[in-house]
């Protein structure tokens, strides 16, 4: 059984869209980047519109908690998005999460680099993020499920 990095093919080829250490940035690849509809919202700015659709909610929030389920839910709607893919690889997108300084703007410009591909997972990623997580979080809060303890 292998992990996360294994290829498909039993080698790992590096990427060659990511920098030669962790820190590098990524380029985007502008032909492709300016088709790209939406910017993609950090965890951060999706927590505070959860936060701010539970406004009327009367318990207290484990904000830690919540800010730790839209992570979680925007790696694993990625992979829903690129499993089993050789056009935009898991292991490629799970070495970027790992190298220094990630955020949505590289994301983005790592998915610019994979041409029309990139531009469809971004907009999907994107509209999870700013439409059905949102609403689907706001349920959970006011379910209980992120109650502080």
């Amino acid at each position: 059984m292998g992990d996360e990095f294994d290829h498909p093919h039993g080698t790992h080829l590096p990427d060659p869209t990511l920098g030669s250490t962790p820190g590098d940035n990524v380029i985007p690849d502008e032909r492709w980047s300016r088709y790209m509809k939406a910017a993609l919202p950090e965890p951060a700015t999706v927590f505070e519109e959860v936060m701010q659709l539970s406004a009327s909610y009367s318990g207290v929030i484990d904000c830690d908690r919540l800010l730790g389920a839209v992570e979680s839910a925007v790696w694993d709607r990625l992979y829903e998005l690129t499993a089993r893919r050789e056009d935009i690889r898991w292991d490629s997108l799970c070495l970027l999460r790992a190298s220094g300084g990630f955020d949505h703007r590289r994301l983005a410009a790592f998915l610019s680099t994979r041409g029309a591909v990139g531009i469809a997972v971004n907009d999907k990623l994107s509209g999870y993020l700013t439409r059905l997580l949102p609403r689907q979080l706001t349920a959970a809060v006011y379910s209980g499920r992120f109650d502080a303890a």
